[in-house]
């Protein structure tokens, strides 16, 4: 049913690295949402969230988001 839905495993992945992942960061470059939030959520470490409030710690999220994938 996933197959049909989504495709094969490959195609997902594909989809994501060419048009998911570079819209994401594209979003984040240009609108920079991270700075105009009250809170973040820093999930770099899955076992460890960490919520942000410093404008600092921030920019740092913001820099680290064009980091993934």
């Amino acid at each position: 049913m996933r197959s049909i839905l989504f495709g094969s495993e490959e195609k997902v992945e594909e989809r994501y690295r060419e048009k998911y992942i570079p819209g994401q960061k594209l979003y984040l470059k240009e609108a920079e949402p991270i700075l105009f939030a009250s809170v973040a959520i820093d999930n770099n470490d899955f076992n460890q969230p960490e919520i942000v409030t410093s404008d600092k710690k921030k920019g740092e999220l913001l820099e680290s988001a064009f980091n993934f994938a």
